[in-house]
């Protein structure tokens, strides 16, 4: 570059100091260059300096954007764990008040042909908890009549059993509804026909 050239630049500085601040600064920026004895390639150092004077805070942004990612991410992790841990616990509810009323259409089939106030079908309702847990069932049932089966006669009933979890009385309930063929005779012998859940 020629020395007039540079001269130019310096020149320029004085004139452009009065007017934009921002101007100034590049020059000042412009005549560090030219104190440093960097002669040969003023224009490329002023360049180089004025594009990374530029660029001063951009690791700041990036990690702020990159920790704004990261605790995204980490909420959208602590909801799906919140929200699967809700599903498995609805799921255990469901399963302790299911097993609650298949127990209690069990204790039906055990007990129907013992209890004459149910095979008449005066008895049409009863509660129990199954012993050794808070698990509750509550057996309704409705005597449908007779049916003849190979010369036995069964009386048939239709029994909803619902079945209650422990210290959820609202939401944890599940009801099982079969129709059920009793041997009156004794010996317990059932005929399931149908089972509804």
């Amino acid at each position: 570059m020629s020395k007039s050239v540079l001269d130019g630049f310096i020149k320029s500085r004085h004139s452009c100091e009065n007017g934009n601040p921002e101007n100034s600064n590049y020059m000042k920026i412009l005549d560090s260059c030219l104190r440093r004895n960097d002669i040969q390639w003023p224009l490329q150092t002023f360049y180089k300096t004025i594009f990374l004077k530029k660029q001063e805070g951009m690791a700041l942004v990036i990690a702020l954007v990159m920790l704004l990612v990261l605790t995204i991410i980490g909420i959208n992790a602590i909801n799906t764990t919140i929200f699967e841990t809700s599903i498995s616990g609805n799921q255990r509810i469901y399963n302790t008040a299911f097993y609650g009323a298949d127990g209690g259409i069990d204790d039906f089939r055990a007990r129907a042909w013992r209890d004459p106030q149910i095979m008449d079908g005066t008895k049409t309702s009863y509660s129990e908890t199954i012993p050794g847990s808070n698990i509750a069932y509550n057996i309704t049932s409705t005597y449908l009549g007779e049916v003849n089966r190979g010369g036995v006669p069964y009386q048939t009933f239709r029994v909803n059993s619902e079945g209650v979890a422990p210290n959820f009385p609202f939401a944890g309930r599940v009801s099982v509804e079969t129709l059920e063929e009793i041997d009156p005779s004794g010996g317990g012998n059932v005929a399931e026909v149908k089972k509804y859940n």
